[in-house]
């Protein structure tokens, strides 16, 4: 029998290997937290990729936002080995 991996996919990675499919040229290298090199988007080349005209800044839009709502998606991403057995 093949025992099962207990971590959730790296959505981040994934969601970088589609767009560096679609636009490699939007993705560069860095050196991550570790030292590693690592893949990143390069984010002025992407808007650039995607719009003829930038949305500036403080211009009026629909959006839907909360406090610390970035936090959220961070937390949201981030790899874990947990099960729902093992919540309180």
């Amino acid at each position: 029998m093949e025992k099962l991996k207990m971590q959730n996919h790296d959505v981040i990675g994934s969601n970088i290997d589609k767009i560096a499919g679609l636009f490699p040229n939007c993705v560069t290298e860095r050196l991550g937290k570790d030292g590693k090199p690592e893949l990143t988007i390069d984010f002025e080349k992407l808007q650039a990729e995607l719009s003829n005209d930038i949305l500036a800044e403080g211009e009026e839009r629909y959006q839907f936002t909360w406090p610390d709502k970035r936090a959220a998606n961070r937390l949201a991403n981030t790899p874990t080995t947990m099960d729902l057995a093992s919540l309180p």
